[in-house]
């Protein structure tokens, strides 16, 4: 695969789609894409407006390189009162998934987020996450078309 930030900045723009949260919620999925400070890193975006409007979720994620020289994801969002650090896990042509925590660790909170890298300038953004105590399973997600 080539790099995530070369992948990801040949889909820079503002996409949306219809999705599914864990609530059995249908929401509309805003995307934004976009390579910041000479392209050494890429800034999304997201929002999930449910029916009524009202937001179901919204974040800010900065994709870049860690001190280490890894390709690392940091997210601030709404459900949560700080910033994660999530670290490739899976990668190929078609997706790249990042992680936080092991999944089968059930005594902390553990979360993926996967990036599918779709035909015609499509992704798809999808989220899988086990509470404390919980089951860690899919629970989450959208495909989105550029507007």
């Amino acid at each position: 695969m080539k790099d995530i930030l070369i992948a990801l900045k040949e889909l820079t723009g503002t996409y949306t789609g219809q999705g599914i949260n864990h609530d059995n919620q249908n929401f509309r999925g805003d995307f934004k894409v976009n390579p910041i400070i000479n392209g050494n890193g890429i800034e999304i975006g997201f929002k999930a407006v449910g029916d009524g409007e009202e937001v179901y979720h919204e974040e800010k994620t900065l994709i870049t390189l860690d001190e280490n020289h890894k390709h690392c994801m940091w997210s601030l969002n709404s459900n949560a009162p700080m910033m994660f650090k999530f670290e490739i896990r899976n990668q190929s042509d078609t997706e790249v998934t990042f992680g936080l925590n092991d999944p089968m660790d059930k005594s902390v909170f553990r979360e993926e987020i996967k990036i599918e890298f779709l035909k015609d300038r499509r992704i798809g953004y999808h989220y899988s996450w086990g509470m404390p105590g919980g089951d860690f399973q899919y629970r989450s997600g959208l495909k989105m078309a550029i507007i």
